[in-house]
């Protein structure tokens, strides 16, 4: 159980609900590779691959699709990440067991290597129970890469989804620049 302070999460009422970082990230190694905790906006809990317990805020639903995302992508348990941590088609399942059955598993020296930590977020869309968002990760070759992602609020919990609309959040080209995003890095 990881210490929350609920006291400390943004209002709807806040200017910055949608714009501003969780508050008091602190940065943690997942398999190797840095990623964003934040003792107001989550995750609570950790058990084995499943990180859960994320605030019902903007903040809450970008840590959610941070850690949702990466532990799909990399985690030796993805397929318990989808079991609970994912509200997707049977045929999104398929694909992504598929994708990840390849019977290997990953070095965690070369995941370390290959893998980031988003630096920055936006939010696209945001309602009691979807956020449509991207995530900006930084590349060998000095720009960012922003990948769209969607999670629903089902179960007391943020949870990735498969219903992302290219059109609230349509693919991004690499570059140099983060304007408009919120930096992960900094807390207002």
């Amino acid at each position: 159980m990881l210490v929350q302070t609920p006291s400390l999460q943004r209002a709807a009422t806040d200017p910055e609900w949608l714009t501003a970082p969780p508050h008091r990230v602190s940065w943690q190694r997942v398999d190797g590779v840095p990623f964003p905790f934040s003792d107001s906006d989550g995750p609570a809990r950790i058990s084995g691959a499943i990180a859960s317990g994320y605030s019902h805020t903007p903040q809450g639903a970008v840590l959610a699709a941070a850690h949702i995302t990466f532990r799909l992508t990399w985690s030796p348990d993805y397929a318990s990440v989808l079991d609970k941590q994912a509200v997707v088609s049977n045929t999104t399942r398929e694909q992504l067991l598929a994708a990840r059955n390849h019977g290997g598993t990953v070095d965690p020296v070369l995941l370390a290597q290959v893998a980031s930590a988003p630096a920055a977020f936006k939010i696209a869309s945001y309602s009691g129970d979807r956020t449509d968002l991207y995530l900006a990760f930084p590349s060998r070759d000095g720009n960012y890469r922003f990948a769209a992602s969607t999670v629903v609020w089902s179960d007391g919990d943020w949870k990735f989804s498969d219903k992302w609309d290219d059109k609230v959040t349509p693919p991004l080209p690499d570059s140099p620049s983060l304007d408009g995003f919120t930096s992960l890095r900094e807390d207002k």
